[in-house]
């Protein structure tokens, strides 16, 4: 299914994990741009919880973009 131009909003970055070296010597993870593309974001479900006297919340999303191959 096709996604209208105007819906996609949004500018994602997709990275992914490296290792590179750093002036010691020593093997330290960072992050490579992979792409950037615009994308459509939806958030999907919220909750909010108390633990222990604190308040936390978790958003759920779906991300929606066209594929590239």
């Amino acid at each position: 299914m096709p996604i209208a131009a105007g819906l996609l909003r949004e500018s994602v970055t997709i990275q992914y994990p490296t290792e590179v070296r750093n002036a010691l010597g020593e093997s330290t993870q960072t992050w490579s741009t992979l792409t950037t593309r615009r994308a459509m974001i939806e958030a999907i479900s919220y909750t909010e919880m108390e633990r222990r006297g604190q308040i936390g919340g978790s958003v759920s999303y779906t991300v929606r973009m066209r594929y590239v191959p």
